[in-house]
């Protein structure tokens, strides 16, 4: 696995990475590719009751990528004070230790790089780091209900951030392009970071600061599958990582003393 991990590592180095993600891009959003999506839904097992219209009624792949889903496709877990923001895989979990969380087993993601902020803040939290693959829902939804304090896009690499570079590349998620989003809630402060990736390099934002937002309110999206860390107070988890989750069911049951 070392060895595979590695030339897939030296591979991607040598890949022009923002090249690669605009041409993707661009092919994704010509209406010819609207003929790929059949063999998308195939190839990723979409759930076809989830899309929400006829598949002919959508303009292009990416179209298809970031649709909406059904109204009635995710219902918001009222008893929890945190929900899962994204369709994901629960990467990890655990304490901010040293300004540090997890970002593979021996490997560390810096808080204070990844937010742009001083880390001091954030060392009482805790965190979760979720994985979107390219088949899932792409639409990110607020974790809790609060008041949006700060906003920052953030531009940086497109690493993947799939495992095999995840557990392989140091500072990935730091140092990838990501939109940072801060808020204020009752239970104390809580962030959520949406981390950019190869193929995806286009990350949009319907939140502004000083905005309130909703536990379940959809304040972005990706273009591709990608990861989103979120930290808050420290929260009995209701998740363990490999677990697979959905927007809206309950992820944390309250804050820790």
């Amino acid at each position: 696995m070392i060895v595979r991990d590695g030339l897939i590592i030296t591979a991607l180095s040598l890949m022009p990475k923002r090249l690669y993600s605009r041409t993707l891009g661009r092919l994704a959003n010509h209406p010819l590719s609207r003929h790929l999506i059949g063999l998308f839904i195939w190839t990723y097992g979409i759930d076809k009751t989830e899309i929400g219209r006829p598949i002919q009624a959508f303009t292009s792949l990416q179209d298809f990528f970031t649709r909406r889903l059904p109204a009635d496709a995710r219902s918001i877990a009222q008893d929890a004070h945190l929900v899962s923001p994204v369709d994901g895989t629960v990467s990890a979990i655990g304490a901010v230790e040293d300004g540090q969380t997890v970002q593979a087993e021996g490997l560390t993601t810096d808080v204070e790089q990844l937010l742009k902020s001083p880390a001091e803040g954030w060392n009482e939290h805790d965190f979760a780091v979720m994985y979107l693959s390219p088949g899932t829902y792409h639409r990110v939804h607020s974790p809790c209900d609060g008041v949006v304090r700060r906003l920052e896009y953030q531009p940086g690499a497109l690493w993947p951030v799939f495992a095999s570079v995840t557990r392989s590349r140091p500072g990935l998620f730091e140092g990838n392009e990501r939109l940072i989003l801060e808020m204020d809630t009752n239970e104390g402060p809580v962030a959520v970071v949406m981390v950019g990736a190869l193929g995806v390099g286009h990350i949009t934002w319907r939140i502004e600061v000083g905005q309130a937002i909703g536990k379940g309110q959809e304040i972005g999206q990706f273009g591709l599958g990608s990861t989103v860390i979120v930290l808050t107070m420290p929260t009995i988890w209701r998740i363990t990582p490999g677990d697979a989750v959905k927007m809206g069911q309950a992820i944390g049951s309250g804050v820790q003393g």
